[in-house]
């Protein structure tokens, strides 16, 4: 399956998404009130959920089919589609939920267990699949479009207790099946085939802007983040700090190097679209390395711009696992085990 990205799907992939922005900030105690704990979460589930569902779909579908996730378009009031696919006949839109226990839909309710939930998924679902479905048969009228909810976790229980027409709900164990009658109906050829690229371009003139991007912290606001480098594996910020190393308890050693420069790219996805000076990164890691070697250190990895009245380094926007291919270093990230002894040996 080729997964397909919009003009302005690029664009944003050069920016952090929302949940790589939290990500940071809960490991910078940056997320503290309940709700936003509760929104780090369910953020986090959403993200797990559609990577196993896009995942299944790489796994089970045609190699043709097109893909594109988390599409927002704008038919005079925005809306999200999770994932749509299409195929040579069809296209389908799916809404995708990843809870635990149990869900029942029952008179527009819907609940998980003995809690209500705030909103209606089911009508999410279809509000997506409608608006979906206007948009592209103005491209084509006959056109034909389907919508499901999927309900992705592995431990949810779906109680569907009052009759739904227009769209489909499948669990975790129904997508196979729901997989291979696509298939089947694309070998039957019953439709006219679709024109893809000319079908991409019309849907992009309905396509605007995640109104749910994150909003970089001002340097104020970071007053109140945990500083300091923390372990690459635990995220523990009690380490040994050494010439070459930092070192955890629980066996990972880093090169300070790198642990500099994964350090400035969370302060760059922090403060995302502004550039920053060797201060603030110094700032940043609480002084755990002197001023003369982290500044070494960005010039080495960061664009550097310097004249008489300022001097600074050109953010990367984007957290350091999701470019790790940009930089290189003559040290290796190793994990130990400590023996009783005191000495540490790698790990198997």
């Amino acid at each position: 399956m080729i997964i397909h990205q919009t003009k302005l799907m690029k664009e944003l992939a050069q920016f952090p998404t929302l949940l790589d922005f939290k990500d940071i900030a809960n490991s910078r105690g940056l997320i503290q009130t309940k709700n936003e704990r509760q929104d780090y979460k369910s953020l986090k589930l959403g993200s797990v959920g559609e990577a196993k569902f896009l995942s299944f779909l790489q796994t089970e579908g045609a190699e043709h089919w097109m893909g594109l996730t988390n599409l927002w378009l704008d038919d005079g009031r925005s809306f999200e589609c999770d994932f749509v696919l299409i195929t040579s006949h069809c296209v389908y839109v799916f809404e995708i939920k990843n809870y635990t226990g149990h869900f029942i839909y029952e008179d527009a309710r819907c609940m998980i267990g003995q809690l209500k939930m705030d909103y209606d998924v089911i009508q999410q679902a279809r509000k997506s699949y409608l608006k979906l479905q206007k948009i592209c048969q103005e491209f084509m009228p006959a056109l034909p479009v389907k919508g499901a909810i999927v309900f992705i976790g592995e431990k949810n229980k779906v109680s569907i207790k009052s009759p739904i027409s227009d769209i489909e709900v499948l669990g975790l164990t129904d997508l196979y099946e729901y997989i291979q009658q696509i298939k089947q109906e694309e070998r039957r050829g019953h439709y006219y085939p679709i024109q893809t690229k000319q079908l991409l371009a019309h849907l992009e003139q309905y396509e605007k802007c995640d109104p749910f991007l994150p909003q970089p912290f001002s340097k104020a606001e970071l007053t109140t983040a945990h500083k300091g480098i923390y372990c690459s594996h635990c995220q523990n910020y009690e380490l040994q700090i050494e010439k070459h190393y930092v070192i955890c308890s629980c066996g990972m050693h880093e090169p300070r190097e790198e642990a500099i420069v994964r350090s400035a790219c969370e302060y760059g996805v922090l403060t995302f679209g502004r550039n920053f000076s060797t201060g603030d990164i110094v700032d940043f890691i609480d002084h755990q390395a002197s001023h003369v070697y982290v500044k070494k250190v960005l010039n080495k990895h960061f664009d550097y711009t310097s004249n008489r009245r300022f001097s600074y380094h050109h953010t990367k926007n984007l957290p350091y696992d999701r470019i790790l291919e940009h930089f290189n270093f003559s040290l290796s990230k190793n994990f130990y085990t400590k023996r009783a002894n005191g000495q540490w040996l790698i790990f198997d």
